[in-house]
């Protein structure tokens, strides 16, 4: 278990990872292969063997289709795909493309 400043913890149940709360209480469900900390009101999910993120909710909000991902900072998150690295915003549009690795 891992705690984060919004009350919400990463956890895993059979190989696959969801969050609960203080209460030990599902709040999203354990349904993604690896998740990261919820930054910026985005996790970080991976379905098969690629990333996107969910919301609080567990809305999809930048569907999984990238190799690799960063946290959100300042409204923006690194990613990379097909060996690309770019900077996308909180609605998964390009930011800067062409980022050296």
């Amino acid at each position: 278990l891992n705690r984060y400043d919004n009350g919400i913890y990463e956890a895993s149940i059979l190989g696959k990872y969801g969050f609960i709360n203080q209460n030990d209480e599902i709040v999203i469900p354990f349904e993604y292969d690896e998740v990261s900390h919820f930054s910026e009101g985005l996790a970080g999910v991976i379905i098969g063997d690629k990333w996107g993120y969910i919301n609080e909710k567990n809305e999809m909000v930048i569907e999984c289709q990238y190799d690799y991902i960063g946290l959100f900072q300042d409204g923006v998150a690194r990613v990379g795909k097909d060996g690309n690295h770019f900077l996308i915003d909180q609605n998964g549009n390009l930011v800067e493309d062409n980022l050296p690795f």
